[in-house]
């Protein structure tokens, strides 16, 4: 799933956090981005269920391959991906 950044709305307990919180429960595996600005907020948010992928197109593939054939139970702390 991608959603759109995750921002000040986000960070302060609205805007689409409650789709990530969705996603985070099921096991879905998400691609978002997160400004330096939220990294605290995104880590009290979703820790230890993420990992950092690097804005590059090659790597985001690869969290991609790494993620998308497993079992949704079994996404584990690879199945969120916050770009910066």
């Amino acid at each position: 799933m991608l959603l759109n950044k995750f921002g000040k709305l986000e960070a302060a307990g609205g805007g689409l956090r409650d789709a990530f919180g969705a996603a985070m429960e099921a096991g879905v595996p998400v691609l978002t981005s997160v400004s330096s600005a939220f990294a605290a907020a995104w880590e009290s948010f979703a820790a230890p269920l993420f990992v950092v992928v690097p804005a590059d197109a090659d790597r985001i593939d690869a969290w991609w391959n790494a993620v998308r054939s497993r079992p949704l139970a079994m996404t584990g702390n690879a199945s969120r991906a916050a770009a910066s």
